[in-house]
Parts: C-alpha cells; sequence; structure tokens
C-alpha cells in the first residue's frame, strides 16, 4: 500500500504520458486546484534555479524521471521511464515559455490534453484554454480570471465549448475586506440560464488571523453543512477543529494539534476523532517532523493509533538529504509536494529521499546537472539576524572590515534581484520592510546566506 501511496504521489504531477497522444476524456482542475495552480504560476514558482536532471526510485518496478531545460533553466521536458528489460519511455509532459520566461503551455502526452496560459499587463494569469488532442488540438473548456488591486483573484469565469461557442459553465468569486478573504461562492446556471447559488465559505478573523470557517450549500436559501475552528497561540495555530451541522446544533468530527518550535517550524501534528457514543477524541495518526540548523526538514514520522492496543505504531519514515543549498522551503515536506503535487515542474533541492515501511526501502535518488545557490567553501563569513526578519536585516560577523564597503544583493528565489547597497556602517542594517514575505538570499562577495520576511 505504501509503496502505491508514494507512486501516486508521484502520478499527481506526472499524471501519465505515451509517446503518441490519445484522446481521453477530460478532467479539468478543481477549483481549488485552478486556485492554487495560478497562484503559483503569478508568483513565478514554476521557474527553476537549479537544474534537475534526473530522480531514479529504486523498488520493485525501477522508475526514472528526465528533464530538460531552455537557457534560462525552464524545464521544457519531463519525460517518466520504467525498467523492465530495458528503460521504456511511459509517461512525458512537454513545456513552452515566453520571452518574460512565463510558462504559456503545457501538453500531457498520455491524456492528449494541452493547457495553454495568457497574461495580462500585469504579469498575471488572465485565461487558460484547455485542449484535447483529435488530429489537431481542440478547445473544450476555458477559465477567465478577473483580479483587484492588490492582485487577488475576484471572478473565475468558466466556459465549455459547445458548437463552436463559448457557453458559460460555472463561476466563483472571492470577496476581500482589507486584503482579508471573506466569502468565497460557486454559482451554477440553472435551466433558464440564471446564476444560482452552489457553495460558498465565510471566514472570520481575529486579529488578522482565521479563526472560524463556515461552509454551506444552496438549497434556495445558504444551509450551513459544516465549519473549521482555528485556535493560535503566540501567533501559531495550534489547534483546528471540524464540525458538522445536524440542522440543530454543532457536532465535533475532527480535530488536529500543532506544535512549533521556536523558529515556527511544525514539530507535531496530531489528528483526531470524535466518537460520539463516549463523547471524546480518539487518536487517529500523528506526524513528527526533524529540522537542521538551516530549518530544512530532515526527517518525517507518520504513525497511526491503533486503540485495542492504546498504542502508536510507525506506519511510514522519510529520510531527506541535501545537496548544494540553492533552493530554500519553510516547513515540513513541501519540497516533495511542491514536485509532485502540480502538472509542471517546481524547484527542488532533495538528493536524496528513502522510506522505511516494514524493512522495505524506497529510494529516490535527483542528480543535477548545475546549480546557482550557496557557495559553501566561504559559508561563515557572516550571519544574518533576526530570521526570519520583518523589517530590518541585520549582518553579523567577527570580521567586519572584511565586509566593509563591499556590495550587498538581495534576490528571490528566481535569483531574481531585488535590493542592492553598499556596507558601510560598523552594523549594517539593511531595511527589508519592502519585501513580500518569503525566502530570499543576501550575497556579499561570495557567500550567500538564507533569510525568510514575515
Amino acid at each position: 500500500m505504501k509503496r502505491l501511496f508514494l507512486i501516486a504521489a508521484l502520478m499527481c504531477c506526472l499524471i501519465s504520458a505515451s509517446a503518441q497522444p490519445i484522446k481521453k476524456e477530460s478532467k479539468p482542475r478543481s477549483w481549488k486546484e485552478s486556485l492554487q495552480l495560478v497562484e503559483k504560476m503569478n508568483s513565478r514558482e514554476n521557474v527553476y534555479t537549479m537544474k534537475l536532471d534526473s530522480v531514479t526510485m529504486y523498488q520493485g518496478d525501477n522508475m526514472k524521471v528526465l528533464f530538460d531545460y531552455d537557457a534560462h533553466f525552464n524545464c521544457t521536458w519531463l519525460a517518466v521511464y520504467y525498467l523492465e528489460d530495458e528503460w521504456e519511455n511511459e509517461f512525458a509532459f512537454e513545456y513552452a515559455y515566453d520571452e518574460q520566461d512565463r510558462l504559456t503551455s503545457m501538453i500531457d502526452y498520455d491524456a492528449g490534453d494541452k493547457e495553454d496560459y495568457y497574461y495580462n499587463a500585469q504579469n498575471l494569469v488572465e485565461e487558460i484554454y484547455y485542449s484535447f488532442f483529435n488530429e489537431t488540438w481542440q478547445m473544450y473548456e476555458k477559465i477567465v480570471l478577473s483580479y483587484d488591486e492588490d492582485k487577488h483573484v475576484v471572478l473565475s469565469m468558466r466556459y465549455r465549448m459547445e458548437g463552436g461557442n463559448w457557453v458559460e459553465s460555472n463561476k466563483q468569486t472571492w470577496d476581500y475586506e482589507d486584503g482579508l478573504l471573506q466569502v468565497t461562492t460557486t454559482y451554477i446556471p440553472n435551466e433558464n440560464g440564471e446564476w444560482v447559488g452552489d457553495g460558498r465559505t465565510e471566514y472570520h478573523y481575529e486579529e488578522g488571523f482565521c479563526t472560524e470557517e463556515i461552509d454551506s450549500f444552496w438549497t434556495g436559501y445558504w444551509y450551513t453543512i459544516s465549519k473549521t475552528v482555528y485556535h493560535y497561540e503566540a501567533q501559531q495555530c495550534y489547534e483546528k477543529i471540524e464540525y458538522g451541522w445536524n440542522g440543530e446544533e454543532w457536532n465535533e468530527q475532527y480535530k488536529h494539534s500543532y506544535d512549533h518550535d521556536a523558529s515556527g517550524n511544525l514539530l507535531t501534528e496530531i489528528s483526531y476523532y470524535h466518537q460520539s457514543g463516549v463523547q471524546d477524541w480518539i487518536y487517529r495518526d500523528k506526524f513528527e517532523y526533524l529540522y537542521d540548523d538551516d530549518n530544512n526538514c530532515t526527517d518525517y514520522y507518520e504513525y497511526f493509533y491503533y486503540a485495542y492496543d492504546e498504542a502508536w505504531e510507525l506506519e511510514e519514515v522519510y529520510h531527506i538529504g541535501y545537496g548544494t543549498p540553492g533552493i530554500e522551503y519553510i516547513s515540513g515536506l513541501s519540497l516533495m509536494w511542491d514536485l509532485f503535487e502540480f502538472p509542471f515542474p517546481i524547484s527542488n533541492k532533495v538528493e536524496q529521499l528513502i522510506m522505511d515501511e516494514d524493512g522495505d526501502y524506497y529510494s529516490l535518488d535527483f542528480h543535477y546537472s548545475s546549480t546557482v545557490g550557496i557557495d559553501e567553501s566561504t559559508a561563515g563569513m557572516f550571519g544574518v539576524y533576526p530570521n526570519p526578519a520583518k523589517d530590518f536585516l541585520v549582518l553579523e560577523t567577527q570580521d567586519f572590515a572584511s565586509l566593509q564597503f563591499q556590495t550587498y544583493r538581495i534576490s528571490n528565489m528566481m535569483g531574481q534581484m531585488l535590493l542592492q547597497g553598499q556596507i558601510t556602517g560598523e552594523t549594517q542594517q539593511i531595511d527589508v520592510s519592502g519585501l513580500a514575505e518569503g525566502v530570499y538570499f543576501i550575497t556579499v562577495g561570495e557567500t550567500t546566506r538564507k533569510f525568510v520576511v514575515r
């Protein structure tokens, strides 16, 4: 079962592709998947800052993934091979980019599907067209997105192709107040072609933190079906409780508890289900994370609770080894899901991953052709604090004279330089208040340090 889990995780991104396109019943993305894809594309997270040559999995049917790139490190080809008597190509994706390195199309050669992306003047994804291959590419669906002045998606219109014309099929709206999402609503057309409600989620906040999500569906009026409540301490969510509505009262269904370290890294997550007969929470599963000094997740443990033994049993173990730091992740195993969740390649820096299940091991080896990252040979020349930073970043070193009059450069995860200046004082304090939340690199000479803005 665990082997299937890992293969399924990989297939979430790689889906399937053969040498010749074949027509399948197309399954467009859900609203959530489409929005997640657009958010990543608009933040340019599909652009590589290091070139990954191949990923190989050794267990049972050996599997290998190969990549090709253009001159700007954009992945243009992703192909999956299985080893029988020899390596045979099974799946493939092809990607195209414009002169601004924006993803413009993705072809899935197994499903015979293509997605084309078009951008507005603000470099935000404005239209997505879906096509299937039947001697030629035939469009069957599209999504048109609208944004507010803060670049939040506020409207998503979905159309299907009927008789050579685009016909509205459904839509979703997002309403914001002071930059916080208040309501998201989905609509479908009725038999008269009028928009009627389908589903809605309301969000409630305290001091900028979402404390409650309430879900409803339309039955002539909005009927509440469930809600999720979040509890915080020291600006960290330590508990999430899910409730169902039976028409008269809220019933507890699931609960998740979270523990974090001083750096904000998630250490433990425990999930529970509610047993109505005894009115008590019953353990379900538990996840534990370990990190190195640079806040990289190094180990991940998954446990399942066996109630009859009243004991936790270890189900899965992930050990993660890192190569040259060129791309960083903030929490958990986002490095795995970033690579495998979306149908276009996401930045990755993992060198090796091993999964242990009852003595069986799976090994994923990542090989790189070149890297753009930190020069480890000169690491230690200076440090940075506070990290995470909010308004200012301070350089710390025992030999400040070696830094004076040098130029510092701050870049994002795509290698784009955002800030530049000269080090002149005994203590260099750099204003980073204008940077959006995220991961950045500061470089002085040949030394680069990572820092986080929150």
